[in-house]
C-alpha cells in the first residue's frame, strides 16, 4: 500500500512537470511546503520572439509645472478601483491624487505630527471603498484618510517603530506592515522579530509572518546582519514575502508557509565586508565597514493575470568600485502564477524611473516625470509578447 502511495505521488509530480515544458528546474515538497528551484535559464529561454513592449501613456511633473504637478521624492504610488492615482511624496510630506488621465484631484496631508499630518510617508495603499492607508514613517504610525481626502484615524505600529517601504491590506481589512531593516544585532533577539505584521484598525496585532533571513554571521563590527525584505499581498489572501538577498521568495496562506521559490542567478554574489570611505558634512573623511554584494531583490509586483515580476537591482561586475548609488541596472524577472521563471527583461530606470506600482489593468507606474531628471509619475502600457 505504501509503495502504491509513493508511485501515486511520483505520478502527480510528473504531471506537474509536464505542465511546464522547457522548464529545467527542480520541484520538491518538505514539511508540506512546496519548493520551486528555478534554473538560470527560464521557460522562454533566449527566444527572441518573447519581448517586453513599453509605451508611455503620460507623465506628470516638469520644471515649469503648477504646484499641483510638482514633486520632490515620489516614494510610492497606488491606484484605486476607479484608476485614480495616488503619489506618496516623502519629501513634501503629502499625498497627491490624480484621475486615471492625470488630472489633479486633491492633496492630502502636510508636514507635522498632528492628526492628518505626515512625517516622511513611505508607502500607500487604497482599499476597495476608497480609504487611503499611509505608512507614516517618522510618526511611527499608519494614517488613514477617507475617500474624500479627510483624515479618518491613525494607529501606531509596534516592534521599535521600525517599518519598511510597503503597506498592504489582507482580505479581512487588516493592515499589513513590513518591519524592514538590514538588521544588526544579536541573532537570538532578532530571530523572534516578524517580517510582516497584520494590524486591525485599532492597532492590535492579528497575525505575524516570517523570520529574518541571516545575511552574514558577523559584519565589520562583529554583529549578525540580516537581509532586507519586502512583501505584497494577493487578492486571494496569499502573502508573498521576498528577501533582498539571497534570491528567495516565500508564500503564506492563512499564516502558514506553503511555497518557497528561489533561482540560480550568477549576479547574486556572496556578501562580503568592505571598508569604504565617505565624506562627512564638515569635510572630514570617515570610514565604515560595510557588507556589500552585487545584486538584490528591490521590488515584487503582481500582474492582473497572476504572473509576477521580481525587480532586481544589479550593481554590475565592478560593484566594489562603484562611487554612486545610481551605478546599477534594473532587471525584471518574469514568473508565471505558479512561480516558474519565464525570462529576464532590462528596465531602463535611468530614463523610465523606478517601477513602483502595477494597477489592476496592468499599467505600470514609475517615479520620473517628463524627463529623467524630474521627479514625478509616468504611466506605461507594458506587454509581454
Amino acid at each position: 500500500m505504501k509503495t502504491m502511495f509513493v508511485l501515486f505521488v511520483l505520478f502527480l509530480q510528473s504531471v506537474t512537470w509536464a505542465q511546464v515544458p522547457n522548464w529545467k528546474g527542480k520541484l520538491e515538497t518538505k514539511n508540506n511546503v512546496r519548493y520551486v528551484h528555478n534554473p538560470r535559464e527560464g521557460v522562454w529561454g533566449h527566444d527572441p520572439a518573447k519581448k517586453m513592449k513599453v509605451t508611455r501613456i503620460f507623465s506628470l511633473g516638469s520644471l515649469n509645472a503648477e504646484e499641483e504637478y510638482l514633486f520632490s521624492w515620489v516614494k510610492d504610488i497606488a491606484t484605486d478601483r476607479n484608476g485614480n492615482i495616488y503619489a506618496c511624496d516623502s519629501r513634501e510630506n503629502r499625498i497627491q491624487v490624480y484621475d486615471k488621465s492625470g488630472k489633479y484631484i486633491r492633496t492630502m496631508g502636510r508636514k507635522g505630527k498632528g492628526p492628518g499630518e505626515l512625517l516622511r510617508p513611505m508607502a500607500i495603499v487604497v482599499d476597495d471603498r476608497g480609504k487611503i492607508y499611509v505608512q507614516d514613517d517618522l510618526n511611527k504610525r499608519v494614517s488613514i484618510f477617507k475617500n474624500n481626502g479627510k483624515f479618518y484615524k491613525s494607529f501606531n505600529y509596534k516592534y521599535f517603530g521600525i517599518a519598511g517601504e510597503q503597506i498592504d491590506l489582507d482580505p479581512s481589512g487588516n493592515v499589513l506592515i513590513c518591519h524592514y531593516s538590514s538588521y544588526y544585532g544579536k541573532a537570538r533577539k532578532l530571530s523572534t522579530f516578524p517580517i510582516v505584521t497584520a494590524y486591525n484598525l485599532k492597532g492590535k496585532v492579528m497575525q505575524k509572518y516570517g523570520k529574518p533571513q541571516l545575511l552574514i554571521e558577523k559584519n565589520g563590527y562583529g554583529m549578525a546582519q540580516y537581509s532586507g525584505n519586502g512583501f505584497v499581498s494577493r487578492r486571494d489572501g496569499t502573502l508573498i514575502v521576498y528577501f533582498s538577498y539571497p534570491y528567495l521568495i516565500h508564500f503564506y496562506k492563512q499564516g502558514q508557509l506553503v511555497k518557497v521559490i528561489d533561482r540560480v542567478d550568477p549576479v547574486f554574489t556572496k556578501p562580503e565586508i568592505m571598508e569604504t570611505k565617505f565624506t562627512v558634512f564638515d569635510g572630514r573623511v570617515d570610514k565604515i565597514k560595510a557588507v556589500v554584494y552585487r545584486s538584490s531583490i528591490r521590488y515584487l509586483h503582481i500582474l492582473p493575470d497572476g504572473k509576477f515580476i521580481v525587480c532586481i537591482r544589479d550593481k554590475g561586475k565592478n560593484f566594489k568600485q562603484n562611487k554612486s548609488d545610481r551605478d546599477f541596472d534594473m532587471i525584471l524577472d518574469l514568473y508565471d502564477k505558479d512561480g516558474y521563471f519565464l525570462k529576464s527583461f532590462p528596465w531602463d530606470w535611468r530614463n523610465k524611473g523606478l517601477l513602483l506600482h502595477i494597477d489592476s489593468e496592468g499599467y505600470f507606474y514609475s517615479n520620473f516625470g517628463e524627463t529623467e531628471i524630474i521627479p514625478g509619475i509616468t504611466k506605461w502600457k507594458v506587454s509581454f509578447e
